[in-house]
């Protein structure tokens, strides 16, 4: 006959086992759900802002709820038998010798660690309060404890912020733990009679915490993942700025030189230079914090720019624009035309003699947006050409200088390498630079 002890080890996995096949279904639910950018928003902000804090509330309690009636239905009073919860039975609840061993605390304790106290008592209340109705003779020790159990988790995920958790994993088993003991604690405190408290207890103990252990780890690996993709977003960011503050002065430097030439030659012109310049800046002035604009806004900019840029020709550009209307509301990187306008101004035509022709051309492939920029201008010496986009080259040598190598560069962070900067040229035949974008109908 098999002893009382190996029978408890059987039961203990067999509930172990069938609890973590549950718990690996939701947990790679929630991977999958982390990948849209709604829920990565709402986690981002769920420690900062009240709205966010009660949309994870609602999810980690939902997800208490379904770890609840995804759970195993058990009766101290027949030798701990074990019976699937199914959904269908909610009418009739537990009976009561009866209890169900869920993933529950898993999810409530998760809640904790990953949103901290807020999130942990919303999460808690909510799979609580319907652990509670369900009845069984543990139903409010069960939900009392749940609501702890998230409590808890979210004053150790305020106490240490910061603290690197993935480096010294130990401490979430700690408080996996922590928190499985607690809810035995509270069950034995509660729950009467005595003898079925304590039946449950011992019968329970490890298989609960087998899986809170293993989910917490779980819930904050997903966590981690997010953070990951987080910090490099951030590391994105602060490439483009770095990229961004280069190109602003070398606009700004091209532009005060045009003026030091106009002084010479001109100086009503120069007056009216410095007063379109001014406005240009003004009119520019919120896209230059922003890292994509609407390509309708980024060809007003090339038309403020071209306005006031004509100035210093002895004749006006011959400027021809064709964008269809339904690409105008698609978002590029500010400032991708008007960084290849400015060459061709201080490059392409400067010394030239006119006539002067620029023409912005945009259309669409599949999934990506094609803009051609080409003008009749100097053109590039093939030796330059062959340098431009792959490292700064010096402006005075009619080369791209370090505009469009900051543009090749701000090109490849955004996309991840799925956009293309090309430029095809000749001397004194002019220049054609080709920019494919995949579409964004949103700015990133």
């Amino acid at each position: 006959m098999d002893s009382p002890e190996y029978m408890l080890f059987i039961h203990s996995i067999d509930l172990t086992t069938k609890l973590i096949q549950r718990l690996c279904v939701v947990a790679m639910a929630a991977f999958l759900c982390i990948r849209l950018k709604t829920l990565r928003t709402t986690l981002h902000g769920s420690e900062k802002e009240w709205e966010h804090r009660l949309s994870m509330i609602l999810i980690f309690g939902c997800l208490g709820v379904f770890a609840t009636h995804t759970g195993i239905k058990v009766d101290v009073h027949q030798e701990l038998s074990i019976d699937n919860w199914a959904f269908s039975r909610f009418p009739s609840g537990l009976g009561d010798s009866q209890a169900i061993v869920s993933f529950r605390d898993t999810i409530v304790l998760s809640a904790g660690l990953v949103g901290g106290p807020w999130i942990g008592l919303g999460a808690g209340i909510i799979a609580g309060i319907e652990r509670y109705s369900l009845g069984g003779f543990a139903g409010l020790a069960s939900g009392t404890a749940t609501l702890e159990l998230g409590i808890l988790a979210g004053f150790a995920r305020r106490y240490r912020p910061t603290y690197d958790w993935y480096s010294y994993p130990i401490d979430i088993i700690i408080i996996a733990i922590f928190g499985s003991l607690l809810q035995r604690l509270i069950i034995l405190i509660m729950v009467k009679p005595h003898n079925d408290a304590i039946i449950l207890s011992w019968k329970i103990a490890l298989p609960v915490t087998i899986v809170n252990i293993i989910g917490c780890v779980l819930f904050r690996a997903i966590e981690r993942d997010l953070e990951r993709d987080q910090l490099e977003m951030a590391v994105r960011e602060s490439k483009l700025q770095a990229l961004q503050a280069q190109i602003d002065p070398h606009f700004l430097n091209n532009a005060l030189n045009d003026v030091n030439d106009l002084i010479a030659t001109d100086t009503d012109k120069a007056m009216e230079f410095v007063s379109k310049l001014a406005r240009f800046f003004n009119d520019t002035r919120d896209a230059a914090n922003v890292n994509a604009i609407p390509l309708d806004s980024e060809l007003k900019q090339v038309n403020r720019y071209i306005d006031f840029r004509n100035l210093s020709f002895s004749k006006d550009i011959d400027y021809i624009e064709e964008v269809p209307d339904k690409l105008k509301s698609l978002f590029v990187p500010s400032r991708c035309l008007m960084t290849i306008i400015e060459n061709s101004f201080k490059h392409g035509f400067q010394g030239r003699p006119a006539p002067y022709k620029l023409s912005v051309r945009v259309n669409e492939d599949g999934g990506n947006i094609i803009l051609l920029i080409m003008d009749n201008g100097n053109g590039i010496q093939p030796e330059r050409l062959a340098e431009i986009c792959k490292r700064s080259v010096n402006s005075d040598c009619g080369g791209g200088g370090i505009a469009l190598f900051n543009l090749s560069n701000s090109l490849d962070i955004t996309f991840s390498g799925k956009a293309k900067l090309a430029i095809n040229s000749q001397a004194n035949c002019g220049t054609e630079t080709i920019i494919i974008l995949p579409k964004r109908n949103e700015p990133w």
